[in-house]
């Protein structure tokens, strides 16, 4: 997920307008953040990506979207 990510120009200008943001005194923002739900719209994002310019799919691709998405239904279901 992560390779074609970073290979799209929207994603790179999301992960840009972080760069250098972060500072001590966002320590509690930061720890707030679901990875498990970032990590699911990341794969998300590079699916889309993927789909819209016809380019292969790797299985395992969809395998980690699939794990995320579980983890993070499992998630909102135990109310986390």
């Amino acid at each position: 997920c992560l390779q074609v990510l970073s290979e799209s120009p929207d994603a790179l200008d999301l992960f840009s307008s972080f760069r250098g943001k972060v500072t001590m005194g966002d320590q509690k923002h930061v720890s707030e953040i679901n990875l498990d739900r970032a990590m699911l719209v990341a794969c998300d994002l590079s699916l889309s990506h993927l789909l819209a310019s016809r380019r292969p799919i790797h299985p395992r691709t969809v395998d980690v979207r699939n794990h995320f998405l579980g983890i993070v239904r499992a998630a909102e279901k135990s109310g986390a």
